[in-house]
């Protein structure tokens, strides 16, 4: 139990290619939020499942 909820609300996963995910994303109309963690050089996106879970996608900035 997290917080008093009995429901999964978040899963994470390490991907590559940003840029090609961001476009699906985009092309299939699924809002997105990017934020950027300088100290380990990683790109996240947060968005939500059909079902409202959360998913987060771990990007490492690609040089």
């Amino acid at each position: 139990m997290i917080n008093g909820l009995k429901k999964f609300v978040l899963t994470a996963f390490r991907m590559s290619s940003l840029d090609v995910f961001v476009r699906l994303l985009e092309s299939k109309g699924i809002e997105y939020e990017r934020k950027y963690l300088a100290d380990t050089h990683l790109i996240q996106l947060f968005f939500y499942d059909p079902a409202g879970i959360q998913l987060e996608v771990n990007f490492h900035q690609e040089s």
